[in-house]
């Protein structure tokens, strides 16, 4: 998205570019309208349509690129130029719209189910479904409504689970525009009494950190179902269940998803490389095991293998990445440990709820 910017609309002078706009996009996409439809819309756009909305355009080099119209908590337009389809101007735009206007509803024509699925990714659901849009004609109307983030929610199931607790969110949750689907959701809860994490949270715990001050004590936690909840408990105590063996590695690999998944390539690049090098110490200890000594003046029958982590490697850095490489660990521990069972359930969530865009 560089040198894109998104403004107000200069006014009636800029309509007819806008008007362009629209045109390129509808004939990319809309091809179940009939041309007689789409030259009637058209007609009305400059003296119907593009007043009666607050319009914002999104130009590039001086260039309109795409613009929307927002009605109240509406958005009731939203269209990119053919040539800049897929480079992040629709979103760009839809997210001035959340953020910055409001914008909470949208409806989006059933026969188009590109446009759905951008919204849907952006955190929109169906709530209603009409037969005909607005002028009466046979296109079938999804109505969408911004979906209240599972932050929100998990943080009103906190305080309904922890009655007597001061539950106060802080971070990215203080401003659910900001939320994401890689977002966590960060609590400060104030309680003299011992909190039983999983139960508060109404899910199994996947892994956690935990840390204990004379102020507070520190839960991160990763569950089950791929939320990532961390807790700060004032006064109180935690109750957590046993960590898994392999906790760390766990931890590690789930906030490296998450940074791949928001473009952070250092970082995420980083903690997966801690994931490999554990796979490389439980190499060690097999070769430790199969020659009867820890020390190895010439190559073992490990050193063959040592190449296959790698593979975790291969290919673009996606918050898969992470789980390959934390399946190349979990499956070399197994090795050592015939006892260990590998579980990628939560990172596998996380991931799944991150890459469809869930906020749900």
């Amino acid at each position: 998205m560089e040198n894109l910017t998104i403004r107000l609309t200069i006014g009636a002078a800029e309509y007819p570019a806008l008007v362009e706009i629209w045109r390129s996009a509808v004939e990319a996409t809309h091809v179940f309208l009939s041309p007689s439809d789409r030259e009637e819309i058209a007609a009305h756009l400059p003296g119907d349509y593009l007043p009666a909305v607050e319009l914002r355009v999104a130009q590039r080099d001086g260039r309109p690129v795409g613009f929307s119209g927002v009605s109240g908590d509406e958005l009731q337009m939203l269209f990119v130029d053919a040539s800049a389809r897929g480079s992040g101007v629709g979103s760009a735009l839809l997210q001035h719209a959340i953020r910055s206007q409001g914008v909470s509803r949208v409806d989006v024509n059933e026969q188009n189910p590109r446009a759905a699925g951008f919204y849907a990714h952006h955190g929109f659901e169906v709530a209603g479904r009409s037969e005909r849009d607005d002028a009466g004609r046979p296109y079938p109307i999804l109505h969408l409504r911004l979906a209240t983030p599972w932050q929100l929610r998990t943080l009103s199931d906190l305080r309904a689970a922890l009655p007597g607790a001061e539950v106060e969110a802080y971070g990215s949750a203080t401003d659910p525009a900001s939320l994401d689907a890689w977002s966590d959701l960060d609590v400060r809860i104030r309680t003299d009494a011992p909190v039983d994490v999983a139960a508060a949270l109404g899910a199994p715990i996947w892994t956690f950190q935990h840390s204990t001050t004379e102020e507070r004590t520190v839960v991160r936690t990763v569950l089950a179902d791929g939320r990532a909840v961390d807790l700060s408990i004032l006064e109180g105590s935690a109750v957590l269940p046993e960590p898994p063996s392999d906790a760390a590695v766990r931890f590690d690999a789930a906030l490296a998803a998450t940074r791949f998944g928001r473009g952070n390539e250092l970082i995420g690049l980083h903690l997966t490389l801690g994931v490999l090098r554990e796979t490389l110490v439980q190499g060690m200890l097999l070769a430790d095991r199969s020659e009867g000594t820890d020390h190895h003046r010439f190559a073992t029958g490990e050193d063959a293998r040592a190449r296959d982590v790698l593979r975790a490697l291969q290919g673009p850095l996606t918050p898969w990445t992470a789980l390959e490489a934390f399946s190349h660990f979990a499956a070399r521990l197994r090795e050592v440990d015939p006892s260990y069972r590998p579980d990628a359930t939560g990172l596998e969530a996380l991931i799944r709820r991150g890459t469809a865009g869930r906020t749900s």
